[in-house]
């Protein structure tokens, strides 16, 4: 029997999508100050206001760092854009 057959017989989503919501709701606690960590470490806001929207669009800076691109922050900001 398939992974995705396997999922499907038991009603549950992918691990990847389930990592990904995880990582969404640990980004909103964090943007919202939720969990006691510093949104600077993790983010920063995008100082572009010409878009619609809200006040909360993050920035992600250029990375050269191979391992960085792995990074909670990273992988984050690349699914929301």
């Amino acid at each position: 029997m398939s992974y995705n057959a396997r999922l499907q017989y038991l009603g549950l989503s992918s691990l990847e999508l389930r990592r990904l919501h995880l990582d969404l709701i640990h980004c909103y606690k964090i943007v919202f100050g939720v969990v006691d960590l510093f949104f600077s470490r993790f983010f920063e806001l995008s100082s572009v206001t010409a878009t619609r929207g809200h006040a909360y669009k993050l920035y992600k800076p250029s990375c050269v760092n191979s391992t960085r691109r792995r990074y909670f922050a990273e992988r984050i900001v690349n699914t929301i854009r």
